[in-house]
Formats: structure tokens, C-alpha cells, sequence
């Protein structure tokens, strides 16, 4: 019994991680009967944003469009459009929080406790032990949809997400602004292939 627990909980653990990211992305899903030669993608930024915040962004997503265009099973070409055309991929950031150095100094401190505190309690010889932590994250909101000429469903159509990272401890804000940005480009790529998954 053991034996088939050790094969089947990968393929779970797979199963669900394929269900969450299919899920999470079906307002994306490519209209059946519709093929699509060429998908023009718009980037666009609310007028808040930062400059410096934006230019990382546009690069992250040349990045990706220049990564996808180089798959060879890819049945379309993405293309940065600065106006939509259809059909049309629009990714509207309404707003990037980078994390500030007095966060990340708090993440430090919360994490260096909660890892003392079950080496502190095990030469207690308490009975069990906790640990914790804490990690400063930088946040982007943003809005993306295909156009609908080209779109399965229009469900959370205009809904925010929010995309949070972690891993902003010891950097300048300026190296975690680059940062988004290259994170931005792998979450561009993903979405222009689960596009792609879709576009039958």
C-alpha cells in the first residue's frame, strides 16, 4: 500500500498543479474555431506608475514576446502592439508596491526570531516545537484579458489580480524593480503559452 502511495502522490501533487494553473488562466482560453495568425499584445499602465517601475515592465515583456516567438510549436506570432488590434491580448497594470527596506528589515527580524524559537524550545526539551517567518513581497494588480473576438468566456473579465513576490530581502529598490520585471516576463511567457494550449 505504500508502494502505490509513492507513485500516485506525484502524479497528484502534478495533477493539482496543472488544475490550479489551468484554472486560474481559463479568461485567457482562445474562442474554439477562431485560429489565431497573429496576436497583437498591449501593455498598458496607469498613469501613477513610475517610469522607471514601467520601462522594466515593457522590457519583460520584449523579453517574452521574443522568447515565445522561438517556440517551435507555437500557432501563432505575438507581437507588442502599443494600440490594440485585434486579436488582442491587453494587460492594463494598474499598480506595482515595491517592497520598502523598513518591511523588509521587519521580515528579517520576525524570521531570526521564528527560527531561534524551536532551537530555544527543543533545549527546553519542550514537548513540540513551532517555527515561523515572515517575507517582505513586492505586489503588482493588474487586468488582462484577449479581445473578444477571440475570447472562450468573459468570466472575471474585468476582476484584478494580484501577483505577489517574495524573495525581496538584502536588495535595493532598485534591484527589486528590475526583479518584477523579469518575474513579469516569466509570467508573460506562461500566458502566452497557456494561449497558445488553447488556440485549436
Amino acid at each position: 500500500m505504500s508502494y502505490m502511495k509513492k507513485i500516485i502522490f506525484p502524479f497528484l501533487i502534478i495533477f493539482l498543479f496543472l488544475f490550479t494553473a489551468c484554472s486560474s488562466n481559463q479568461h485567457l482560453a482562445v474562442k474554439r474555431g477562431t485560429p489565431i495568425d497573429t496576436l497583437f499584445v498591449t501593455l498598458n499602465f496607469a498613469d501613477t506608475l513610475p517610469e522607471n517601475i514601467a520601462t522594466e515592465y515593457k522590457l519583460g515583456l520584449e523579453g517574452a514576446l521574443d522568447n515565445f516567438n522561438k517556440i517551435t510549436s507555437k500557432r501563432f506570432v505575438a507581437v507588442n502592439s502599443p494600440s490594440p488590434k485585434e486579436p488582442s491580448y491587453i494587460i492594463d497594470i494598474h499598480s506595482v508596491r515595491i517592497a520598502t527596506k523598513g518591511e523588509q528589515t521587519t521580515a528579517a527580524l520576525v524570521t531570526a526570531l521564528g527560527l531561534a524559537l524551536p532551537v530555544l524550545m527543543i533545549t527546553a526539551e519542550a514537548p513540540l516545537f513551532i517555527a515561523f517567518w515572515m517575507n517582505s513581497s513586492n505586489r503588482t494588480y493588474l487586468t488582462e484579458y484577449l479581445s473578444e473576438n477571440i475570447r472562450r468566456n468573459s468570466q472575471n473579465l474585468n476582476t484584478p489580480k494580484m501577483y505577489r513576490n517574495g524573495g525581496s530581502w538584502g536588495r535595493t529598490r532598485g534591484e527589486n524593480i528590475i526583479m518584477e520585471g523579469h518575474r513579469f516576463k516569466l509570467r508573460m511567457q506562461s500566458k502566452l503559452r497557456y494561449i497558445n494550449m488553447t488556440n485549436i
